[in-house]
């Protein structure tokens, strides 16, 4: 059976979806419950997640030795993470700790709008081969 490929981009664009809402971030744990007790990211009592929680919850991975997820997880993580140090020369979890909810919603449309474009690239330069 083939592999699907993900869309970067789709991915990034949903996992900013879930965590637009202040209430369903958390810059404390990988993900939490409603009383702020840590969680799996893919748990059902999982009401809010830090970003690489939400990309484990959108890979639908729990970061466990269970790697079925962490192709996509490793593609998408790695770009946000690339970005976080382009935009900001931070990782992730210092973007999510000293910038807040605003910075990190910042670093996800920036890494939106590269891995688009990144994206875009490709398929033209696909296009123009014949692949």
């Amino acid at each position: 059976m083939e592999e699907q490929e993900i869309s970067i981009p789709d991915e990034i664009a949903e996992i900013g979806k879930l965590l637009s809402d202040p209430e369903r971030w958390t810059a404390e744990n990988v993900a939490e419950s409603k009383k702020r007790a840590s969680c799996k990211p893919c748990a059902s009592r999982a009401v809010r997640w830090s970003v690489a929680g939400a990309v484990a919850k959108q890979c639908n991975w729990d970061l466990d030795e269970d790697y079925a997820g962490s192709r996509d997880f490793a593609a998408i993580y790695g770009h946000i993470c690339l970005t976080a140090h382009r935009l900001y020369k931070k990782t992730v979890e210092q973007v999510e700790r000293e910038m807040g909810h605003q910075g990190m919603l910042t670093m996800l449309r920036h890494a939106y709008r590269t891995a688009k474009a990144a994206e875009n690239a490709s398929r033209a330069s696909q296009e123009r081969l014949g692949v």
